[in-house]
């Protein structure tokens, strides 16, 4: 598809074993960072920066967290990973889209 149609950007759909629930995700791009609490927002910006990363919007929740832009897919699974393992982030997730239905 990739070939065919090249602006195209595609991300894997997951579920959970089908005897456990039919639940499905996809990576639809972004990841939700949250910072040590001795961050400044400046400092917060300039590391967003030096990663080549982009703040989408701040979540105001009891601890301040950034939603950071990133393609879909794998990419985003892969960069949350090396941001949290690079031990510089209290947690880095990916922003998962999750089906949901009515029951």
């Amino acid at each position: 598809i990739k070939a065919s149609y090249p602006a195209v950007r595609l991300s894997p759909v997951f579920h959970i074993s089908p005897s456990m629930s039919s639940t499905k995700f996809a990576l639809p791009g972004n990841i939700i960072v949250t910072f040590k609490a001795s961050w400044e927002p400046a400092r917060i910006a300039q590391w967003v920066q030096s990663k080549g990363l982009e703040i989408v919007k701040k979540i105001e929740a009891p601890v301040p967290k950034y939603l950071l832009k990133t393609d879909p897919g794998f990419h985003t699974l892969e960069t949350a990973n090396v941001l949290y393992q690079s031990g510089e982030v209290e947690k880095a997730l990916p922003d998962w889209w999750v089906e949901r239905t009515v029951r």
